[in-house]
């Protein structure tokens, strides 16, 4: 009797959230925008998506991108203890948070696009 192989495949799970720049504020009379979302000048930037929180060591890391900030993700959070990890310089972060504190939603006006297509 021939046994079968059984083939484990680690599948990576990416989460990508849309959000605006002021659901991020945490410090409303910071001097910069990087400042009151919580990063520090010290933090580092990660070249590549880090596989664990480098502040709590959970391995939830999800894709964050900012309404009106650029076409990617800005940086990436950890879905446990919200930690932001850089993605890009400090500068260049800050200066698409600067651009996207300008835009808002209002979540009353999203369709719900389950109703909208169930029949």
């Amino acid at each position: 009797m021939e046994k079968s192989k059984i083939a484990v495949v680690k599948k990576t799970v990416k989460y990508t959230e849309m959000t605006v720049y002021s659901d991020l504020v945490v410090k409303n009379k910071a001097k910069t925008k990087l400042r009151a979302i919580g990063v520090k000048d010290s933090d580092p930037v990660f070249v590549k998506k880090p596989s664990v929180c480098s502040e709590c060591n959970k391995n939830i890391i999800i894709n964050i991108e900012v309404l009106g900030a650029c076409e990617d993700v800005l940086f990436w959070m950890c879905d446990d203890c919200e930690h932001i990890h850089l993605k890009m310089s400090h500068d260049l972060t800050e200066k698409y948070l600067v651009k996207a504190s300008e835009y808002w939603s209002n979540p009353n006006d999203w369709k719900d696009i389950e109703k909208e297509n169930m029949v």
